[in-house]
């Protein structure tokens, strides 16, 4: 009921969650094109954010890719098309006898089964 009614944009305002996809795509959420990206649920529509998005997606280098994400955060932060409540840290800790703990945005336990302990 409470997203049906978010997707069909029945709200002025509302609160929830919300999570990035990994690999990273901005696009359905901030991209112009409202029928092909349901979930821009603040239909905001910006040429020039649509342009940096379509960029990320264009085969360019790590630091011209991260260079992209930079200039996007801005247009979103002067357009301020919704507003960003928090940001949840996550902060992770593990004991050095535990080998093969990688930390990665899928989270510390990803990939548990190559742990092993030392003496």
């Amino acid at each position: 009921m409470f997203w049906g009614s978010v997707l069909a944009k029945k709200y002025d305002a509302w609160v929830a969650g919300w999570m990035v996809p990994i690999p990273i795509n901005l696009k359905q959420y901030w991209h112009s094109d409202l029928k092909k990206n349901v979930v821009n649920l603040s239909s905001y529509q910006n040429k020039e954010a649509d342009r940096l998005l379509e960029k990320m997606e264009s085969k360019i280098s790590k630091d011209e890719l991260n260079k992209t994400y930079k200039e996007f955060q801005s247009v979103l932060y002067e357009d301020a098309p919704v507003t960003f409540l928090f940001w949840k840290d996550n902060i992770v800790a593990y004991n050095k006898k535990i080998n093969g703990v990688a930390v990665s945005p899928l989270g510390v336990v990803h990939k548990c089964w190559n742990w092993s302990i030392s003496e």
